[in-house]
């Protein structure tokens, strides 16, 4: 993750500076249970998140959280690679 990604989540999505650290935060989280990197569809990614026994314990909100991480800096990507 970049600051690139960081100034993309408060000037495009509006988010106050904490708001995008805890995107940012959450981001590395879930790196930690599956690669986000991997050349999948942004739906296949979360669903095989979604399969992990670890992330399965996780509060449901934090599972929301996490997984929306993933869709902003999926979106981040698209936006940033076009």
């Amino acid at each position: 993750m970049t600051n690139d990604f960081h100034n993309w989540l408060i000037e495009k999505c509006e988010l106050k500076l904490r708001s995008a650290r805890d995107v940012q935060s959450r981001l590395k989280r879930v790196n930690k249970f599956i690669d986000i990197s991997q050349n999948i569809p942004e739906d296949e990614l979360i669903l095989n998140l979604n399969r992990i026994k670890d992330f399965k314990t996780l509060q449901p909100t934090v599972q929301s959280q996490l997984r929306r991480s993933i869709k902003l800096y999926r979106k981040f990507l698209r936006e940033n690679n076009s």
